[in-house]
């Protein structure tokens, strides 16, 4: 931990915890784990949400990273690998949020029998605004996709042929970095449905606007899925203050519209 981090109430819970946990780890006895897997588009509260699993102390955290025993360059490093730390584990919950690997939720669910799935949703005006402010090069990969080209990476290999027609169809040469950063929001959550995660028990849909106005509430339904006790503390870091932070740019009305009706499509699925 950076020693300047101790004057930060939040992150000095999570290294404490981490602290705590890693201890179990290494010295606790393997029970029966299961895996959650944390899934949709970067800025969509999920950070928010795996500090609030820290703070459980039941649930083992793996955290996407750049290098870790989890992770490398932020993806999943393999499902064996995945699966060895599942199936050494101390904790009842193992929990992971492979972000990039989210066009592979099917296969995350089928590799593990046990495994839940939890996909974050958040209003697409703040996902991109949040994402054209935290990543330099934001929009690289869906232009590159819109123009027919290699080099996307992983965002590349979650377009399905549709998706990818789709998006080369449009006047993607005349779009604002806005515009991009939306249709990143609906190139990956559009996943959602393509992989027909509306018709599967295992997969929960988590209102990023719920979630931070109602924290209790929100959390005590995560804990029931997975099939945990609802600790109070997790909600000790939730705040509502990114709630329409930044003021929109002008979007393009044909990304617009693919926004808008993806999110009515989410809507129908929310109670």
């Amino acid at each position: 931990m950076n020693p300047l981090a101790i004057f930060n109430a939040q992150k000095r819970s999570r290294y404490i915890s981490r602290m705590v946990k890693s201890c179990k780890q290494a010295f606790g006895d393997p029970v029966s784990t299961v895996p959650i897997f944390v899934l949709g588009i970067q800025r969509s509260g999920t950070t928010m949400l795996m500090f609030a699993f820290h703070l459980h102390p039941e649930i083992a955290v793996y955290d996407e990273s750049r290098d870790s025993p989890s992770f490398l360059d932020f993806r999943l490093r393999s499902l064996p690998n995945t699966e060895n730390l599942v199936c050494t584990s101390p904790f009842p919950v193992a929990c992971f949020k492979p972000l990039a690997d989210s066009h592979i939720t099917t296969q995350l669910l089928e590799h593990f029998p046990a495994a839940l799935c939890i996909w974050a949703l958040r209003e697409y005006s703040d996902v991109a605004n949040s994402f054209l402010r935290k990543f330099p090069h934001a929009t690289k990969a869906i232009r590159l996709v819109c123009a027919g080209q290699e080099g996307g990476g992983w965002f590349q290999e979650g377009i399905s042929e549709e998706t990818g027609q789709i998006m080369r169809n449009l006047p993607w040469q005349d779009f604002s970095d806005y515009d991009f950063a939306c249709l990143v929001w609906w190139a990956r959550n559009r996943l959602f449905f393509e992989q027909h995660l509306e018709r599967e028990k295992r997969v929960f849909l988590l209102n990023y606007e719920k979630f931070v106005t109602a924290p209790e509430e929100s959390l005590q339904k995560i804990t029931d899925f997975i099939g945990i006790p609802f600790s109070p503390q997790m909600t000790r870091y939730i705040h509502a203050r990114s709630i329409s932070r930044h003021s929109s740019p002008q979007i393009n009305p044909l990304v617009q519209e693919l926004c808008d009706e993806l999110t009515a499509s989410f809507n129908t699925l929310q109670t």
